[in-house]
């Protein structure tokens, strides 16, 4: 009898092993208390370049490079100090991005960022 239960056991283990199973990571949420890119994208919320509700916070990484990438598709509605310190931002949060995104400077250069 302990034969066929530990060969049952191992079966049974060696199914649910080789099922595929697809976890994801929990979201990366970034420090209230650095509160320079919060500011930022209030700033950007009130100027209506993006949505966000400041209620919920702190926002995950991955959420903050999407609100960056929104804005930089606005680029033309910010004024030169956003931009530059949209591409501030873009450095540390571009990294977020699954497919990258192309990011322009404010000198004219044009850049990559991938996630």
């Amino acid at each position: 009898m302990s034969i066929k239960y530990t060969i049952k056991s191992f079966f049974i283990f060696f199914i649910i092993s080789i099922y595929p199973v697809f976890l994801f990571s929990q979201e990366v949420p970034h420090a209230v208390n650095n509160i320079g890119v919060y500011e930022f994208l209030d700033e950007l919320a009130n100027s209506q370049i993006i949505t966000i509700n400041s209620v919920v916070k702190p926002f995950s990484r991955s959420f903050i490079a999407n609100c960056l990438k929104e804005a930089e598709e606005k680029r033309d509605q910010l004024n030169l100090r956003q931009q530059k310190e949209l591409e501030f931002y873009m450095m540390d949060f571009g990294k977020e991005l699954e497919n990258g995104t192309t990011v322009q400077r404010y000198n004219g250069t044009t850049v990559k960022w991938f996630g």
